[in-house]
């Protein structure tokens, strides 16, 4: 059942948003190449993410247009310490990427992107 209760999917106006898949690592590595393209070393921090201890992969999600990644924001762990040296894992934003149109050659500034550094 898409979008429903204790789905992992959700529908929102024409965009369908999901984890993201193996599948759809290729899809959002442009996206993100296209959303970041003047700072080139962005996308591959999104595979160094991946394949480290701190990469949650239900809190990477994937935004489609039909079939086609549209979107992509990903968390992943950070860590807060306090002035007592405590140390807590906290959930941060560390990039997300959108094309604004469904249309894959659509022009650099209709693409909004963001990235936080942790």
């Amino acid at each position: 059942m898409r979008g429903g209760v204790g789905s992992s999917v959700r529908v929102v106006g024409e965009f369908v948003v999901e984890a993201e898949r193996f599948a759809d690592h290729a899809a959002v590595d442009a996206v993100v190449w296209r959303a970041f393209a003047h700072h080139p070393g962005v996308a591959d921090m999104v595979a160094t993410i991946r394949g480290s201890p701190r990469y949650r992969p239900g809190l990477a999600l994937v935004a489609r247009i039909g079939r086609q990644v549209v979107g992509f924001v990903m968390l992943s762990g950070t860590d807060l310490v306090d002035d007592t040296g405590t140390r807590r894992e906290v959930p941060t934003a560390r990039m997300s990427a959108r094309i604004t149109d469904a249309d894959p050659d659509s022009s650099p500034n209709r693409t909004a992107a963001s990235l936080t550094d942790g």
